[in-house]
């Protein structure tokens, strides 16, 4: 094995692949990060709205009946809002894909009703209208 700059040839590539890998984890870290961020500002959002309590919405017991339906608006709204995929939203709500996609079926029948319907385009609005996380800024400059 021939030896680079004092290290062995595949000590060195260990080391690059080591570095790699650690990359690819702190990145895999930061968009989970950014999926829970969104979440709970969808939650924050839906919260407000029905006045149920963020720690309901997010919480892995299925709830009240406006816990329920409060989180059925958070996952909406992360899933159109945030254009989430309806596995990362369910991810991030800890449910099943299926449980996000029923979610968003009923949140599209509601919608048929006019108050209900200005009421999720003014929280979309809301969410629309959130300045990017400074995280995510710093990474871009």
């Amino acid at each position: 094995m021939r030896a680079v700059g004092g290290f062995k040839a595949r000590g060195v590539a260990r080391s690059t692949a080591q570095s790699e890998t650690a990359a690819s984890e702190a990145s895999t870290w930061a968009r989970a990060r950014a999926r829970a961020a969104q979440a709970l500002l969808a939650a924050g959002a839906a919260a407000y709205a029905t006045g149920a309590r963020i720690e309901d919405i997010m919480s892995v017991a299925r709830g009240a009946n406006a816990a329920s339906a409060a989180r059925q608006l958070a996952m909406y709204l992360m899933h159109t809002g945030f254009g989430a995929s309806l596995a990362v939203t369910a991810e991030a709500f800890g449910r099943d894909r299926s449980t996000v996609a029923h979610a968003v079926r009923v949140i599209e029948e509601r919608r048929d009703d006019g108050r209900f319907d200005a009421l999720v385009d003014a929280l979309a609005a809301m969410l629309d209208a959130a300045p990017t996380p400074l995280a995510h800024a710093k990474r871009a400059a």
